[in-house]
């Protein structure tokens, strides 16, 4: 049986001390957000929310900054802040910058795995497999995170790695959309395999080659549900 638990990427972190108020409307935005109860495109009411979340304006807006800056809201002087549209462009400027440092990051921590590592990698993709049979969308996003930090963390390359959790930040939305589909999920576990059979080997040439062709491929899927998208929205505008 895996060893790895549970828990819901989209809950609240966990941390030492309390979370300010601040914190927890971030926190509780941001799941909003990323499981679709607040849709892109949608404007938020500030007064709603601080109703809602029982704070005061003052961290909503310290909340809202923050998500801003991952990406997730846009907000312009003299206009409410919105829930950031799903992009083309923006995908595309996101997964270029991942399929490059992570096909860097691939390659490295292929070449400086322990055995615990492999077999750390090894539970979570069972758990993955586990996640789609149970159509726990939020858990199999979260294990698909940790299989490639954890791979990546391997490097020692802690900047890197960091750029690579804010672009995660800026794209765990658009993987919600294709960890929804059972088959694109099935094909993105046998894609971390693949990757892990090669670093089982310390071929790191062979995991870079596939850890870009699995961001690529997710990207070319990605694409045609954000076109979609758009152009849904576009119709909707013109009714």
């Amino acid at each position: 049986m895996s060893t790895i638990d549970n828990q819901s990427s989209l809950e609240p972190h966990v941390s030492a001390k309390p979370p300010t108020k601040s914190e927890t409307a971030y926190e509780q935005i941001r799941h909003w957000i990323l499981i679709g109860r607040l849709e892109p495109g949608r404007r938020l009411d500030q007064e709603w929310l601080a109703s809602t979340l029982q704070v005061s304006r003052m961290p909503l807006r310290q909340a809202l900054e923050r998500l801003v800056t991952e990406g997730l809201v846009i907000s312009k002087p003299h206009h409410s802040a919105i829930v950031a549209p799903l992009s083309q462009a923006l995908l595309e400027d996101i997964y270029a910058s991942r399929r490059a440092l992570e096909g860097m990051l691939a390659e490295i921590g292929t070449l400086k795995l322990n055995a615990d590592v492999i077999d750390e990698l090894s539970a979570l993709i069972e758990a993955q497999e586990q996640a789609v049979g149970a159509h726990d969308v939020d858990a199999y996003v979260r294990l698909d995170r940790r299989f490639h930090s954890t791979l990546y963390s391997a490097s020692g390359y802690e900047k890197s790695c960091e750029l690579i959790e804010r672009l995660r930040d800026m794209s765990d939305r658009y993987i919600r959309f294709f960890a929804s589909d059972s088959h694109g999920a099935h094909k993105s576990i046998l894609e971390h395999w693949k990757i892990l059979r090669a670093a089982e080997k310390s071929d790191g040439a062979k995991a870079r080659e596939l850890t870009e062709r699995h961001i690529s491929e997710g990207y070319d899927t990605l694409v045609s549900i954000v076109r979609a998208h758009e152009q849904a929205s576009t119709n909707s505008l013109s009714d």
